[in-house]
C-alpha cells in the first residue's frame, strides 16, 4: 500500500537548496542596499550652515524646511541647522532651488517636495543664489525641527 507522502530525490534536493540559496542571495542584496540607503541618508543630513555662503558654480549641500513648492520645480525654504543626528533647528536663512528631470530623488520621489517637507539638497550654487539641485534626500518623517 502507497502512503500519500512522497520520497525527496536528489534532484529536488538540489534544486530546493538553489531556490533557498537564490533567495538568501536576494536577501543579502536588499539589506545591503537598505544600509547603504541609510547611511547615504544620515551623511547627507549632515547640513553646511554656511553652505548658503558657496559661490557661483560650487557644489554645496542644504538641509531646508519646504516653504513654498511650484509645480515646474521651484523651491523655497528656510535653512536647517544639524543639531544632533535627528534634530535640526532654523535659521534666518531663507534658500530658493530648482529641480528639473536629471534631479534624482533619495528616500522619496518628485511628490514628497511640498511645503513643510525636509530635504537635503546637493547641487550648483547659482549666480542668483539659487541652487539647481542634482540630489534631494527626503527627510520628511526621519529629522525633527525644533
Amino acid at each position: 500500500m502507497e502512503s500519500g507522502t512522497k520520497e525527496i530525490t536528489g534532484k529536488q534536493r538540489y534544486a530546493w537548496l538553489g531556490a533557498l540559496f537564490v533567495f538568501l542571495l536576494f536577501a543579502g542584496i536588499a539589506i545591503w542596499w537598505s544600509s547603504r540607503m541609510t547611511s547615504v541618508m544620515w551623511s547627507a543630513a549632515a547640513s553646511d550652515p554656511n553652505a548658503a555662503q558657496a559661490k557661483a558654480g560650487e557644489v554645496t549641500k542644504i538641509v531646508m524646511e519646504i516653504t513654498e513648492a511650484t509645480g515646474d520645480g521651484r523651491i523655497r525654504g528656510t535653512i536647517l541647522k544639524k543639531k544632533t543626528e535627528d534634530i535640526y533647528t532654523r535659521t534666518t536663512g531663507q534658500i530658493h532651488a530648482t529641480t528639473g528631470s536629471e534631479t534624482k530623488f533619495v528616500m522619496g520621489k518628485p511628490v514628497d517636495v511640498r511645503v513643510r517637507a525636509v530635504v537635503h539638497l546637493t547641487g550648483v550654487m547659482q549666480q542668483d543664489h539659487s541652487v539647481a539641485a542634482q540630489q534631494v534626500v527626503i527627510l520628511t518623517g526621519y529629522v525633527k525641527i525644533e
